[in-house]
């Protein structure tokens, strides 16, 4: 009686087979388009600019916040690459990377750049790349994250220039800086306070040092001193 049901089940079977294969094939295509979709919609609504780039450099999706930072709408940087608005000083470290990350000798890279807006105007980003293949190996993408840092890098330079005038003063006026944590021995000297002191730069300079070159009258007024601001510390003049 078997007999009789075999030839058919023969031809249900693969048939089962080929429908299961389908499904399958469907329910993965289906998890491969949802993952795509988070993933477009956390680019396109990230906080810091987002962009999917070619190979070649050109733009293939950028985000709202990248086109902000940089004054472009997507069809306009759709039709440049990253190198066309990249600060000339900063295109061959950035391009440098690039090519490391092409060869496989990174996985990733980060760097801080400054590319050139829509209206002339220059602005500091720190770029972070990555790089996607297929499954062969081939570069495919490249992700870039882009931080926009001018307001860090604005601070940056009030305080270097700060720092300059400062010591530009001290310099003009004979001062010398230091500087004690006062749970260690030793302090920090510029090289000024060697020049008063009249020591060689290599010596070390510590308290019980510093103790000896006063003079023996302000030592007893400078240990009191120094115990009451260990106590309750406050601004210390001599």
């Amino acid at each position: 009686e078997l007999g009789l049901y075999l030839p058919m089940l023969l031809i249900l079977i693969p048939a089962h087979a080929m429908a299961m294969v389908m499904h399958t094939f469907r329910v993965e295509k289906q998890h491969i388009v949802e993952s795509e979709s988070r993933f477009r919609s956390a680019l396109e609504y990230s906080a810091i600019g987002m962009a999917l780039v070619s190979p070649e450099g050109k733009w293939l999706q950028v985000n709202q916040a990248l086109c902000k930072l940089l004054g472009y709408p997507p069809e306009r940087l759709y039709r440049l690459t990253f190198q066309e608005i990249t600060h000339p000083d900063d295109l061959n470290a950035d391009l440098t990377q690039l090519h490391e990350l092409l060869d496989g000798h990174i996985s990733s890279y980060t760097m801080e750049k400054r590319y050139i807006r829509s209206d002339g105007q220059t602005v500091w980003a720190l770029l972070a790349v990555s790089l996607v293949r297929d499954g062969e190996g081939r570069p495919l993408y490249f992700i870039s994250q882009v931080e926009d840092i001018s307001d860090l890098k604005r601070s940056e330079a009030e305080n270097n220039r700060l720092v300059e005038r400062i010591t530009l003063a001290n310099q003009v006026g004979g001062v010398g800086i230091w500087e004690w944590v006062m749970s260690q021995e030793n302090f920090t000297w510029d090289q000024r306070m060697f020049e008063l002191y009249d020591l060689p730069p290599d010596q070390t300079p510590t308290l019980a040092l510093w103790r000896t070159l006063l003079v023996p009258e302000d030592r007893e007024r400078t240990d009191r001193e120094l115990a009451e601001i260990l106590a309750q510390p406050r601004p210390f003049v001599m």
